[in-house]
């Protein structure tokens, strides 16, 4: 995490926690060395908790931003899930996540599926 993202706790998330606060050209969030055997297009999805509609930015390794819309999940107690279809290099990856615009909505947990 970097800028204005924070950890917050959420009992309705897989940890107990989740990461808000991403985005308004301050908060990212990034996972690092993301290990996928075989390149390919890989289906991320996203469980978030949104009070509103929000988008978000992914970058994969630095590269170009990929545009995610978001619906509200129902409030900020309920989750959701979100899916964008992702380029992954065989071998290490970075996933990082931002809003340069707005708020981003709160991210509990990210899988990868694929590749497809």
């Amino acid at each position: 995490m970097a800028g204005s993202a924070v950890v917050a706790t959420c009992a309705v998330c897989a940890s107990g926690q989740k990461v808000g606060y991403i985005g308004n050209n301050s908060g990212t969030l990034t996972f690092q060395s993301v290990p996928v055997n075989t390149a390919g297009t890989y289906r991320l999805a996203i469980s978030y908790l949104a009070g509103e509609a929000r988008n978000m930015t992914v970058r994969v390794n630095g590269g170009s931003a990929i545009n995610v819309a978001f619906a509200s999940s129902g409030g900020w107690d309920q989750k959701a899930t979100q899916t964008v279809d992702i380029p992954l290099a065989a071998g290490s990856n970075t996933l990082q996540f931002s809003n340069p615009t707005g708020w981003a909505p709160d991210i509990d947990q990210v899988s990868l599926n694929g590749p497809l």
